[in-house]
């Protein structure tokens, strides 16, 4: 009998990896059934690893080094997601776990209080068709430029969308939003995705859009060995080279 109810837990498992974009599990009831290997690696890179494995949209605003510079102590982990987010963060205790729309924040609360960048406040953001996660974000970045410089006219650029940034997300439109509501919400329509910030530069007046957040695609197969993307700013002290290497594409 417990053989085959850890055999039906296996082909659930399997289900959720390939169901739909659009439907989720709750953090808390999708397992993991297998060892992870945490050898070499930071926070960071495990954070995002288990929200690809779990297929949990996540947030991670990154202030405090410990985050992307520690190496995990631990020599496996086998947990369910939430189990292992509060056991890699042993080893950034700065740290906290929280939850907002839906989707799982991990910050310093100390630091997102006074964070510039992921309190701003949109009287309103919207959006007027269905777009990938890639454009909304683009258009998230020209909002604030164009609150933070109103003798600014526009905002353009070239637009790269990764090849599996394909559900087209409904329109946005919400008053008196914060950019990371707006954040929280695009990753929790996309669903396999996740969202990483900086330390807010000072001033954020035509900082670019990888310099203030990433959004990072989980795998949509075993053969994709990395996710995509993290780019940390050029003037972020001490990012490991290694990390940078497992990150990027």
């Amino acid at each position: 009998m417990k053989k085959r109810l850890f055999l039906l837990a296996i082909v659930f498992a399997s289900m959720l990896r390939s169901h739909s974009a659009v439907s989720q599990v709750p953090a808390s009831e999708v397992p993991l059934l297998t060892d992870v290997d945490v050898r070499g690696k930071t926070p960071l890179e495990l954070l995002l690893e288990m929200a690809d494995i779990a297929r949990t949209p996540i947030g991670i605003a990154v202030s405090k080094p410990s985050i992307y510079t520690q190496r995990i102590s631990s020599k496996g982990l086998k947990c369910s997601f939430i189990d292992c987010v509060h056991r890699i963060l042993l080893d950034a205790p700065e740290y906290s776990i929280s939850e907002s729309h839906g989707v799982v924040n991990i910050a310093v609360s100390a630091d997102m209080l006074n964070n510039s960048l992921l309190n701003f406040t949109f009287s309103r953001f919207r959006t007027f068709a269905p777009s990938n996660a890639t454009r909304v974000s683009a258009d998230l970045w020209g909002n604030l430029q164009l609150s933070l410089n109103p003798k600014r006219t526009g905002y353009g650029g070239v637009l790269r969308v990764p090849s599996n940034d394909d559900v087209k997300l409904a329109p946005f439109d919400g008053r008196d939003v914060t950019l990371r509501d707006v954040l929280n919400s695009i990753v929790h329509k996309q669903g396999q995705m996740a969202w990483v910030s900086w330390p807010p530069p000072d001033p954020l007046v035509d900082a670019p859009e990888y310099e203030l957040w990433n959004l990072v695609y989980f795998r949509r197969s075993a053969d994709h060995t990395k996710l995509c993307c993290v780019y940390p700013p050029p003037k972020l002290a001490n990012f490991p080279e290694d990390t940078k290497g497992r990150l990027l594409p």
